[in-house]
């Protein structure tokens, strides 16, 4: 297994080359990418650098799909939709407009029936 640093000097040489194929420069890619030329060169170099700055620079060069093998879940439903499907509810909650929310009012649609303390507390009031 690879150490990490030798995964950043990698990552680096990568992306060094594909800066030097897309015939920019440097001072192009970092002006491109906001980042400080300084940065840009610390991220050839091999040295650690933020996500943040990557993802930036990764951008610039078109590259943001070396990101899609680290989704774990994929295009596929996320936990909390696998959950409610469990649960007979779909997959994700419906929004309501504020105008079908005022119809359903006037309706008076009726609640779940009040557990004990709030009943309690309508009856303080």
């Amino acid at each position: 297994m690879a150490q990490i640093n030798e995964v950043i000097e990698s990552v680096g040489e990568q992306v060094r080359q594909l800066r030097i194929a897309a015939d920019m420069s440097q001072v192009d890619l970092s002006e491109r990418a906001n980042l400080g030329i300084a940065t840009v060169r610390r991220l050839e170099k091999g040295h650690d650098v933020s996500l943040s700055t990557l993802v930036a620079v990764l951008r610039v060069l078109n590259r943001l799909e070396w990101f899609d093998g680290l989704d774990p879940i994929g295009t596929g439903p996320t936990p909390m939709e696998l959950l409610r499907l469990r649960k007979g509810l779909p997959a994700r909650p419906q929004r309501v407009s504020r105008k079908e929310l005022k119809a359903r009012n006037e309706r008076h649609i009726p609640q779940e029936p009040l557990g004990e303390r709030e009943e309690q507390s309508r009856e303080l009031r």
